[in-house]
């Protein structure tokens, strides 16, 4: 669990294994407000395959979804 805040924005986070995988959600209110999660599957010691999704409203009224696979490896 971990917590930010500056101004008027705050942000919280939380990541728990659950299974074989890590989830994570992420939440943000203030000037902008969004909503995140993600989920990680270890397919071995180094490699790891993950999924995103992020949703945001600014505070001009500009929104935006990402969504994102990702095949991790390192060396």
């Amino acid at each position: 669990f971990a917590a930010y805040s500056a101004g008027n924005n705050t942000e919280f986070t939380v990541v728990a294994p659950v299974g074989g995988m890590t989830v994570g959600v992420h939440a943000a209110r203030g000037d902008a407000k969004a909503m995140g999660l993600v989920a990680s599957y270890a397919l071995s010691k180094r490699t790891t395959l993950s999924y995103n999704y992020v949703n945001q409203t600014a505070g001009n009224g500009t929104n935006g979804t990402n969504y994102r696979i990702r095949l991790g490896h390192s060396f």
